[in-house]
């Protein structure tokens, strides 16, 4: 089976052939809750997480040890259970302060946890957050550039994205064949996704390939059953900073060099 089919301009497009729940459905939320339960047993048994859970955040890790001290107010835009609050306590050593936006019914359980993450069900926060992370989550929210204005209207100081399906095509939406569903999901074009960041403040100042494995593809996204107009070789790790702490951020990166 191909990860996904079809090209479709828009959300509206692609929804008259979508099927299943999704990431409302049982098997989403059983994966989350199973990964939950996992993670904080290899916390209390001191063990590593298996890194095919973490390979998504090992950058993100890198990011947070270079550009914080000595702690981080994180906000993770659908970061399901919290795999990337369990692999920075397992790899960094500062303070952490986690909250988490995601599906109002994964979140009614996962309050009942006790894990000490923030989980939240809406984006109507004012706080301003240390770093934003949105990882491999993009891709499905159908009005994207509201949600860009909305992130950076928090005027948090970093907004990094990783696995981030963009690059030199034009924008488009197919399904993804994923949680027993065909879930829409977007290929974004590269130029159009970092105007929407830089009209709003926010400046690029990494871009990195991102490194992961589907259908046993390492880092390569497997398209060949689309036109070549519409593949991307691999998805993007994106960190982007507030213009307004630019001055600091580079006397760090120069630091690093």
């Amino acid at each position: 089976m191909n990860i996904w089919e079809g090209t479709y301009k828009n959300f509206n497009e692609a929804k008259k052939f979508k099927k299943g729940n999704g990431f409302s459905g049982r098997r989403y939320i059983k994966t989350q809750l199973d990964g939950l339960e996992n993670c904080q047993k290899y916390l209390k048994k001191k063990k590593k997480i298996p890194s095919k859970f973490t390979l998504r955040y090992k950058n993100f890790s890198t990011i947070v040890n270079k550009y914080f001290k000595d702690n981080a107010k994180i906000f993770d835009f659908g970061g399901g259970y919290g795999i990337g609050y369990f692999f920075l306590k397992q790899n960094i050593n500062k303070k952490i302060h986690y909250t988490i936006l995601e599906i109002p019914s994964l979140v009614n359980i996962l309050n009942k946890s006790k894990s000490k993450i923030k989980y939240i069900k809406n984006l109507n926060i004012q706080k301003k957050f240390d770093i934003i992370n949105c990882c491999s989550v993009i891709q499905y929210v159908n009005n994207w550039k509201l949600l860009i204005d909305k992130l950076c209207k928090t005027k948090s100081k970093f907004i990094y994205f990783s696995d981030l399906f963009s690059g030199d095509i034009n924008s488009f939406v197919t399904l993804q064949n994923y949680y027993e569903s065909k879930i829409p999901h977007w290929f974004l074009n590269i130029d159009e996704f970092k105007k929407e960041l830089n009209i709003r403040g926010y400046k690029l100042i990494s871009k990195k390939k991102m490194i992961t494995i589907r259908l046993n593809f390492k880092t390569i996204v497997p398209m060949k059953n689309f036109n070549h107009k519409f593949r991307i070789p691999y998805t993007l790790n994106l960190l982007f900073v507030r213009k307004k702490n630019i001055d600091k951020i580079v006397t760090i990166i120069n630091k690093y060099k």
